[in-house]
């Protein structure tokens, strides 16, 4: 049987720090910080997606088909190695993902080489072929992440490793040019500290791999030589459950409590044929924020042929559902079942045992809620790509489970060709976009090895074929976490074209609270005279500026003409807050037709940040990136300087500040 591989990362690369604070993403450690929605950094996804909205990812095998995947080419002793990420600052690349192939999935080439440079250091601190990155076993018990290759991840090669990165990152592929190669980067990015010069924080790997692996491993290993049909009966009874019985008369209260905790464990065992008549209802503080069928809130099904087994939740070897998420509330918590409408009338045996901790959540702990949406077939003429999730404050999404097939006319599993799309705080650039649903789920080529399931991702059912094919999937997500504090909406498009009929079914786990953390507090348009004056707007010296009509990046793209001025030396402006404060975003709405791009931020004086080097989208040339970052002390006036590097063009239509928002506002 193969085995989720443990990789590790040279010592010298994640050296200790002074600093023993441990970095705001790293919520493996202790789970408990899951639902904390505190922390001013943002979580992005870098990907091969095609920059013109064209129905093939960039591979650079075919100009055709998606354009140039690198940010850019460099020469090297070796030989060129594209880039496919050069992210500036602070923070950390939580995921690497990629898949090779041509109509199914073929094994990494091993004579290309994964090179990964941190701040700004010549000498990469990983250098090796990309095949062993995703498979080769460690040299020592100090392991830093799992990896899974191909057959392991059906058809996906995953790496969870971290790298952690005070002063910048580069990841290149050294003779990637002309290979078919598709690839997905999570990373967040935190505030840069200006007092710090050493190396990044200690990544807890050991705590991340116990609890990848060592956790589940039994349960793991049962479950790949068990079926998994909807006919086969529990063979045990949950060890230290209270039983009870679920008739039609009325719902079953399984756990009420009064007074402020945490639900950190809830097991929930049933005969398997029963699953789909239960709905299960979880409320906090007096308000319901779950309700749906109980194995969905497991990440299961009974047709899976699977057991579906992941950190967070799943079903373990006596059969019954899990889940190590942790929910915390403030005032009381009730978990109850009923028969759902039209199920069996029989009665229902259910065996249940709850692990609470009663210590007070903290602050900024967010509420658990699960959000439903399902749709067979879609009408993407009428309602586009299909929104899973939309939030109104901040919050943190941690789990997806999605059961999707086609619609009953048209066969084989083209409904997985979709890319999803997140839009956070307003944006209208997607700081996330995917390269289908499999790859989503750490797979490849639909799935193309069948059936998996891992401690993160996994698809416990694949029956490909004709018009009855269909794929249920989970992930959680931990350091890689979409994070948001202001607003969501998470869309996936309907097949590879955006219009074709599917049918679907997901839920997102996410943890919520319907306050924003940070509001805008001052914008800057370039071209409006009245807006240039109140900032004392001074564009570059050698600056050209022209009014723009193009389209951002988003699906179906959004139109919009604007001034928008292009520059090698620094432009100056200055933006107040209503209010005092240290922590602020700042959003620039720029040029993409324009390569490169990578400058420094200055606010009062002090670097805070940078903007990163990008690739020239000429069919889609509005973007927007952001930035976060901290001052010293707080401040209500901000004068910025935009100096663009030595060589690079920096493009300017639009900036708006983010600020922390005012007690008593409806912020919290």
């Amino acid at each position: 049987m193969r085995q989720w591989v443990l990789c590790v990362v040279a010592a010298a690369s994640f050296a200790a720090s002074a600093s023993t604070a441990r970095p705001p993403w790293q919520v493996w450690t202790d789970l408990a910080d899951l639902p904390r929605l505190g922390g001013d950094y943002g979580s992005y996804l870098a990907s091969s997606y095609c920059l013109d909205g064209c129905r093939y990812d960039r591979t650079s095998l075919d100009p055709g088909r998606g354009g140039q995947r690198f940010v850019r080419i460099e020469s090297t002793a070796e030989g060129e190695q594209g880039v496919i990420l050069d992210q500036p600052g602070a923070g950390a690349v939580t995921r690497l993902w990629m898949t090779t192939g041509d109509g199914v999935s073929q094994p990494l080439p091993s004579d290309v080489r994964l090179r990964i440079y941190l701040d700004g250091e010549a000498v990469p601190a990983l250098d090796q072929p990309l095949d062993a990155f995703f498979r080769e076993a460690p040299p020592s018990r100090d392991a830093a992440a799992l990896a899974a290759d191909r057959l392991l991840a059906s058809g996906g090669n995953v790496s969870y490793r971290p790298f952690a990165y005070r002063h910048g990152i580069k990841i290149a592929l050294l003779n990637g040019a002309g290979r078919r190669l598709w690839y997905q980067i999570n990373y967040v990015q935190t505030p840069e500290d200006a007092s710090s010069s050493g190396a990044p924080e200690d990544a807890d790997t050991s705590t991340l791999m116990r609890r990848l692996v060592e956790a589940s491993n039994a349960d793991r290993a049962l479950a790949a030589r068990l079926p998994f049909g909807r006919g086969r009966h529990d063979a045990a009874a949950l060890p230290g459950a209270t039983s009870d019985e679920l008739t039609a008369d009325a719902p079953l209260v399984l756990l009420r409590r009064a007074g402020p905790g945490t639900l950190v464990s809830t097991r929930i065992q049933l005969d398997r044929e029963r699953w789909d008549d239960v709905q299960l209802s979880i409320a906090f503080d007096g308000e319901s924020t779950v309700d749906l069928p109980v194995a969905e809130f497991f990440a299961a099904d009974a047709a899976d042929r699977l057991r579906p087994l992941g950190l967070l939740a799943g079903v373990d070897a006596l059969g019954a559902f899990y889940a190590r998420f942790p929910m915390p509330y403030r005032r009381d918590v009730e978990v109850s079942v009923r028969l759902r409408d039209g199920a069996d009338a029989r009665p229902v045996a259910i065996r249940h045992v709850f692990d609470v901790d009663p210590a007070p959540p903290p602050p900024d702990a967010g509420v658990l809620h699960t959000q439903v949406h399902a749709a067979c077939p879609t009408t993407p003429q009428i309602d586009g790509d299909q929104v899973l999730l939309r939030h109104e404050g901040r919050g943190r999404l941690f789990g997806l489970v999605a059961w999707m097939s086609g619609d009953g006319v048209h066969e084989g599993g083209y409904y997985l060709e979709g890319d999803e799309r997140i839009y956070v705080d307003g944006a209208v650039q997607p700081s996330w976009y995917g390269t289908g649903v499999e790859d989503l789920f750490n797979g490849g080529f639909y799935f193309d090895r069948g059936a998996y399931v891992g401690p993160l991702a996994g698809a416990p059912l694949r029956r490909s074929g004709g018009i009855d094919d269909a794929t249920s999937m989970y992930r959680w997500f931990l350091a890689d976490a979409p994070r948001w504090r202001r607003s969501v909406v998470y869309k996936l498009e309907n097949g590879a074209w955006g219009d074709e009929p599917l049918c679907l079914r997901t839920v997102a786990f996410y943890y919520a609270s319907p306050e924003p953390a940070q509001e805008i507090v001052a914008a800057l348009q370039l071209g409006d005279a009245a807006a240039e004056a109140a900032a004392g707007y001074a564009r570059g010296s050698d600056a050209r500026c022209a009014v723009q009509d193009a389209l951002f990046g988003d699906e179906p793209p959004t139109s919009r003409s604007a001034l928008v001025c292009r520059a090698t030396t620094p432009s100056r402006f200055t933006l107040s807050s209503p209010r005092h404060g240290t922590a602020f975003r700042l959003r620039r709405t720029f040029d993409a037709g324009v390569e490169g791009q990578a400058a420094e931020i200055l606010v009062n004086g002090v670097r805070v940040g940078a903007w990163p080097d990008t690739q020239a989208n000429p069919a889609r040339r509005w973007s927007q990136a952001d930035v976060d970052f901290a001052l010293p002390l707080p401040a209500d006036v901000l004068s910025f300087e935009i100096r663009p590097l030595p060589g690079r063009r920096v493009t300017e239509s639009r900036y708006e500040l983010f600020g922390a928002v005012e007690a008593g506002s409806g912020g919290g």
